[in-house]
């Protein structure tokens, strides 16, 4: 469970520097940056800021923090596989200008990578249902490496 709160800690990090990004041009920024391996898992979790981790979640408990995100400005979704499928070990989303920061975490070697792309609802939707069920995410060249603060 600690390593659980320690890696939702990080990405809560990784999710506002990005919005932060977005929102403050002129500001230095690198793609250089990897973070730790997540450790296998016996089941996928489901994660938000303000309720408990729901441990193998259904779709319908998904969907419903999904819904919770898009009400409250400083919430996310955060929706970690046991292991790394196709190299993607989870997805993430908050709220960003233009739509919603839809986040993965790429798998190389024993680091993981960001990459996003701001979505709409549907796309939104349409993404998470696709990683939840088959543990894929299509046209990952659509997806840029995220940019923090140097």
């Amino acid at each position: 469970m600690i390593i659980l709160t320690l890696m939702l800690l990080v990405l809560i990090i990784a999710v506002v520097i990005v919005v932060l990004a977005l929102t403050k041009p002129g500001r230095n920024t690198t793609s250089d940056v990897t973070f730790e391996r997540v450790k296998y898992m016996d089941g996928s979790v489901l994660e938000n800021f303000y309720d408990q981790p729901i441990q193998n979640p259904t779709w319908d408990d998904i969907t419903a923090r999904i819904h919770k995100m898009m009400d409250m400005n400083d919430e996310h979704v955060l929706l970690t596989l046991k292991q790394a499928v196709y190299g993607v070990r989870y997805m993430q989303a908050a709220s960003a200008p233009g739509g919603y920061d839809l986040q993965v975490g790429l798998e190389e070697g024993n680091q993981t990578k960001l990459v996003d792309k701001i979505v709409g609802e549907k796309e939104l939707f349409d993404r998470f249902e696709t990683f939840y069920r088959y543990a894929y995410v299509d046209n990952l060249g659509e997806f840029k490496p995220v940019q923090f603060f140097q």
